[in-house]
């Protein structure tokens, strides 16, 4: 099933050190299409109301942070924490196998 969340409300002003060192602005958009991904392969459904959440418990933890950039790494530490926090363990999982870019 796939997460259709629009929503980017109390959006971070936070860049992304990605693994070859370049810099790409923070998008919770972008971690929602990765998740609905891992959801799908997973063979997991995640509703909008669960994205909401997964959204807001990210964005919580990364603002604790209180950083302008994170290493990718250390925000997909963050989001499988999350995931695993709410209950989407499989998901989780998939999403930490993901992408090898």
């Amino acid at each position: 099933m796939y997460i259709r969340s629009n929503k980017n409300k109390g959006g971070i002003n936070m860049k992304v050190i990605k693994k070859d060192g370049r810099l790409q602005e923070f998008r919770i958009r972008n971690i929602i299409l990765s998740l609905e991904r891992a959801s799908d392969e997973a063979r997991k459904s995640i509703n909008e109301s669960d994205s909401e959440n997964i959204s807001r418990m990210i964005m919580s933890e990364i603002r604790k942070l209180a950083v302008d950039k994170i290493e990718s790494n250390k925000l997909k530490e963050i989001i499988i924490k999350c995931l695993k926090e709410l209950g989407f363990t499989a998901i989780a999982e998939v999403y930490s196998k993901g992408s090898k870019k």
